[in-house]
C-alpha cells in the first residue's frame, strides 16, 4: 500500500497564515498504519495529531527524529518519562493516574489518531518558535495550556513587573498565559504616553512585583 503524503514542505517564504492552511486542509495518516520501513519518520520537524479531524496535540523533534519521539509517547510503561500523552488519555478514559490497564487502553485510543509531519526547508532553531505559535494558536487539548485564572491574573490587569529592561521596573498589561508552565504574557506600557507597545513579552510569575490596576469594565 502506497504511504499517503502527511508531510507537510514548511518554507522560508511560508507565512503563517500559509501554514495554517496546509495543516487544515490535511486530514492526516492514522497512527496505526505508521511503520518503521517509513523514511518520512526519520526526519525532524513538528508533529500535528488530530481527533476526528480536531488538532488535539503538537510536538517537536530537534534533536531526535519522529521515529523516536512517537515511540516515547506511546510508551506503555508506567515508569515511562515520555508519555505524559497517553497518561492525559487514560485519565480521560476514567482509569487511575498510571494505571497498566489505562495505559493500554489509552494506547489503543490513541492509535485511532491521525498525524500531519512539517519539515522545514529553514535551519533546525526555527522548529521550537514554530512549536510555540501554533500551539498558542490551536490550544490543543493535550498540550500543557495554562490559563491566567489559575495564577490569580485576569486579561487587562495591569501588572509593575521586574527583570524586563535596565530600568527597576515596569508596567505591562496582561493579555494572556503563555503555554510555558508559571509565565505570562503581556504589553508593556509606555512610560511617558501610556500606550501600548505592539510587541509581546514573556515574563515569570516571580517577576510580577504587584497588581496595580484592574481591568476596565463595560456595563
Amino acid at each position: 500500500m502506497n504511504e499517503i503524503e502527511t508531510n507537510l514542505v514548511i518554507n522560508e517564504s511560508d507565512s503563517f497564515k500559509d501554514v495554517l492552511y496546509k495543516i487544515n486542509h490535511t486530514f492526516g495518516e492514522k497512527i496505526q498504519n505508521l511503520n518503521f520501513g517509513m523514511e518520512k519518520l526519520l526526519k525532524n520537524g513538528i508533529y500535528i495529531v488530530k481527533e476526528n479531524n480536531t488538532i488535539i496535540y503538537i510536538g517537536k523533534a530537534t534533536s531526535r527524529t519522529f521515529l523516536e519521539r512517537l515511540a516515547g509517547h506511546f510508551d506503555v510503561r508506567e515508569a515511562g518519562g515520555f508519555n505524559n500523552v497517553i497518561k492525559k488519555i487514560s485519565k480521560d478514559l476514567g482509569y487511575k493516574e498510571y494505571s497498566a490497564d489505562g495505559l493500554l487502553e489509552a494506547w489503543k485510543k490513541a492509535n485511532q489518531f491521525n498525524i500531519i509531519f512539517l519539515e522545514f526547508n529553514q535551519t533546525s532553531s526555527m522548529i521550537p518558535m514554530w512549536e510555540k505559535r501554533l500551539i498558542e494558536h490551536f490550544l490543543p487539548l493535550y498540550n500543557n495550556i495554562w490559563a491566567l485564572s489559575e495564577y490569580g491574573l485576569q486579561q487587562g490587569q495591569i501588572v509593575l513587573v521586574t527583570g524586563l529592561s535596565k530600568s527597576k521596573s515596569r508596567k505591562v498589561k496582561v493579555t494572556k498565559a503563555s503555554f510555558k508552565r508559571d509565565h505570562v504574557k503581556g504589553h508593556l506600557i509606555n512610560e511617558k504616553s501610556g500606550s501600548l507597545q505592539k510587541t509581546e513579552v514573556n515574563f515569570h510569575m516571580n517577576q510580577i512585583i504587584k497588581i496595580i490596576e484592574e481591568p476596565t469594565r463595560h456595563f
